[in-house]
């Protein structure tokens, strides 16, 4: 769906992140496209559930190995291998659910736009792609926007 010849490609993806099916497939997909675009998720759901790692980058990578062995059995010459998974645990907060400063602060600026935010996921992954976008000026990112009304 994306044409790099209207418009250049993001370098980076930034994207809410709980059960990481999203997160893995954007970040399989550019891959697997041979995008250059970083994705990176944004936890907002607990790392472990006692000894079960549910949002971490081992589960995002094994989410993506899984995917492509599947992939490969329809198309055996798919050769690339699974890309690196990136996740910011920083603005998960005090738990699931928990408003954040910076997610509410985002909430604002982003209603500004008309773009509704929930506490939960997009707040904390707004906010996360505002101080992205503020700490690298120069590059082309794109907050991928996961609530649906």
């Amino acid at each position: 769906q994306y044409d790099e010849t209207v418009t250049p490609y993001p370098d980076t993806i930034l994207v809410a992140t709980g059960s990481t099916g999203t997160c893995a497939g954007l970040t399989l997909g550019c891959h697997l496209a041979g995008m250059q675009t970083k994705v990176i998720g944004v936890r907002t759901t607990e790392a472990r559930l006692g000894p079960i790692p549910t949002c971490t980058t081992g589960s995002i990578s094994s989410l993506m190995k899984k995917t492509l062995k599947k992939m490969r059995r329809h198309q055996p010459d798919l050769t690339k291998g699974v890309p690196q998974a990136h996740l910011l645990d920083s603005y998960f907060g005090t738990g699931y659910g928990s408003p954040t400063q910076a997610g509410n602060a985002a909430t604002a600026r982003f209603a500004e736009q008309g773009i509704k935010l929930e506490q939960t996921y997009t707040a904390k992954a707004a906010a996360a792609a505002l101080d992205y976008a503020a700490k690298h000026p120069h590059r082309r990112i794109l907050y991928w926007h996961t609530y649906t009304t």
